[in-house]
């Protein structure tokens, strides 16, 4: 039940180093909130939507092709946008 700045600054506190997401409004608004959580990273995947048999084998293909490599206090596009 908490906001997404909240969150962000939950997992900070926890020891998180990235969190993972597909909502991209989500990477808008902790963005903000960043600032305050320099040592979290929030990787935004744009990958298709895709049942999840298919949505893992192209995860795996991205990752393969190029790993997330987290960015203390940003908000990545992974992979990133064309």
């Amino acid at each position: 039940m908490l906001n997404n700045g909240d969150l962000t600054e939950a997992a900070a506190r926890a020891g998180f180093s990235a969190i993972l997401t597909r909502d991209r409004l989500f990477g808008e608004s902790a963005s903000q909130t960043l600032g305050r959580s320099a040592a979290l990273c929030l990787v935004v995947v744009t990958l298709p939507q895709l049942r999840e048999p298919r949505f893992t084998e192209e995860f795996r293909k991205a990752w393969h092709a190029n790993p997330i490599t987290p960015a203390r206090g940003q908000v990545i596009y992974w992979p990133s946008r064309n």
